[in-house]
C-alpha cells in the first residue's frame, strides 16, 4: 500500500487513487523480455511527471464545497516520484497492485455516500472495443496480448456498485488502435469493478479522456503531458464559473477550460490538435471551489502584425494597470476576471491609438484589434 495522504474515513471525504505508468517492462526499451506484441509502443517519461503534479494539486490545493481530503494512494512505475511533500517510494502499477489499490480505494469511498471518488491515469493507452489503458507489467503473455490493461469504459461503469455519490475519472493516454490488434478476436480488457445491472445512483459524476476515439494523446518528455497540463490549469480557475455565488469548477467548465488551453496550445506551438472527450457527466456538479475569483487568459492579435512592433499596450483595471507580453501577432497576459481599458498607443504617430474596453473572462478571452495607419 503507497498512500501519501491518508487522513481518515470519518465524514464526506474525497479518496483518490493516482496511477502514472512510465516504465514498461515488456515494451520497446523495456528491462524484461520484450512482448510479442509490443504495438510498436515504448518507454515514456510524462507520466510519472503527470501523475505526481495531479498528486500535488490535490493534496495542496484541492477544496471540495462538501467534503475534505481523505486519502491519495499512488502508483508509479518508475516506482518513485518528486511530490510537494518530498522523495517518495511507492508501488509499481503492475496489474496485481493495482487490483488491490484499487479494491481499496473503492471501499474507502463506499464507506459514505457523501463521499468525493477520484481516479486519474497516465500512461500507454490504446483501443478497440473499448478504451484500455496500459499497466506497467503488459505485454507479459505471449498467449493473452492484452492481459494487464484495464478497460476504460467498463471499470467506470462498475464504480455504479460504489455508495460514493460522486466520482471523478481523468484517463490521460491515447486511443489508438495498433494495427496488430486488428487480428485478434478477443479485443477485451479486465475491469477493475465488474459493471452490474443497475440505475445510475451517482449524482456528481464525471469521465475526461484525453483524446478522442483512434487518436493520440501527447506527452512532453519529462513533463506533465498537454492533457494534464490542462486540466491543471482548469482546476486553477480556468474551469471554473461563479453561478452558484463562489467560484466553482463544474464537470462542463472543466471541460470548456481543457479544450481552450489545449486549442490555444495548437495554435500558439503549432502542435497537434488534441481534442478530449468527456463521457457520462452530470455537466454542472462540482468538483473543486476556489479562494477567490480566478485569473484569465487575454489574447489580443492585432491587423497588420506591423504594427505591433511599434506599439505600447496596456490593459487598465479598476484598480491597477496590467502590461501586455508582446507577441509576433498581439499581446497576451492574465489578469483576473472583470473588465477593462484596452489601450495600445504608437508613440512614433504610424497608427491611431486604439482605446476599447474589453471584459477578461474564463477560460480565456480573445479580442481582435485593427490599427489604422496614420
Amino acid at each position: 500500500m503507497t498512500l501519501v495522504v491518508d487522513r481518515g474515513t470519518n465524514g464526506a471525504r474525497v479518496h483518490a487513487l493516482v496511477i502514472g505508468v512510465g516504465a514498461y517492462r515488456h515494451l520497446n526499451g523495456g528491462e524484461g523480455p520484450l512482448a510479442a506484441q509490443p504495438f510498436g509502443l515504448g518507454q515514456l517519461t510524462s507520466p510519472p511527471v503527470s501523475a505526481a503534479a495531479f498528486v500535488d494539486w490535490i493534496e495542496t490545493t484541492m477544496r471540495h464545497p462538501e467534503a475534505e481530503l481523505g486519502s491519495v494512494e499512488l502508483l508509479l512505475s518508475p516506482g518513485s516520484a518528486m511530490l510537494d511533500q518530498g522523495a517518495v517510494e511507492v508501488e509499481v502499477p503492475t496489474m496485481e497492485n493495482t487490483r488491490a489499490a484499487f479494491d481499496r480505494w473503492l471501499a474507502r469511498c463506499d464507506s459514505n455516500k457523501d463521499n468525493v471518488a477520484v481516479l486519474y491515469f497516465s500512461g500507454h493507452g490504446i483501443e478497440r472495443e473499448s478504451h484500455m489503458a496500459l499497466l506497467a507489467d503488459f505485454g507479459v503473455s505471449a498467449t493473452r496480448p492484452l492481459e494487464n490493461a484495464v478497460d476504460v469504459g467498463r471499470t467506470y461503469l462498475g464504480m455504479r456498485r460504489c455508495r460514493a455519490r460522486r466520482q471523478f475519472f481523468f484517463i490521460d493516454a491515447c486511443r489508438e488502435l495498433p494495427f496488430d490488434l486488428i487480428e485478434e478476436l478477443d479485443g477485451s480488457a479486465v475491469a477493475l469493478a465488474s459493471p452490474r445491472l443497475r440505475a445510475e445512483e451517482r449524482t456528481d459524476r464525471m469521465l475526461l479522456v484525453a483524446t478522442s476515439g483512434g487518436q493520440k494523446a501527447y506527452g512532453r518528455p519529462g513533463e506533465p503531458a498537454r492533457f494534464t497540463a490542462a486540466l491543471l490549469e482548469a482546476l486553477a480557475g480556468l474551469g471554473a464559473s461563479n453561478a452558484l455565488g463562489s467560484w466553482r469548477v463544474t464537470a462542463n467548465g472543466l471541460y470548456a477550460g481543457v479544450t481552450w488551453v489545449l486549442d490555444r496550445e495548437a495554435v500558439d506551438r503549432r502542435v497537434p490538435d488534441q481534442d478530449i472527450e468527456m463521457r457520462e457527466a452530470s455537466g454542472a456538479c462540482v468538483l473543486h471551489e476556489l479562494d477567490g475569483a480566478p485569473h484569465a487568459t487575454v489574447v489580443i492579435s492585432c491587423d497588420p502584425t506591423d504594427a505591433v512592433a511599434v506599439a505600447e499596450a496596456s490593459l487598465a483595471g479598476a484598480s491597477d494597470t496590467h502590461s501586455l507580453q508582446r507577441e509576433e501577432t498581439g499581446w497576451r497576459t492574465r489578469v483576473p476576471v472583470g473588465g477593462y481599458d484596452l489601450r495600445i498607443g504608437f508613440p512614433g504617430n504610424d497608427y491611431d491609438g486604439i482605446d476599447q474596453k474589453i471584459v477578461a473572462w474564463v477560460p480565456g478571452s480573445e479580442f481582435p484589434v485593427r490599427a489604422v495607419p496614420r
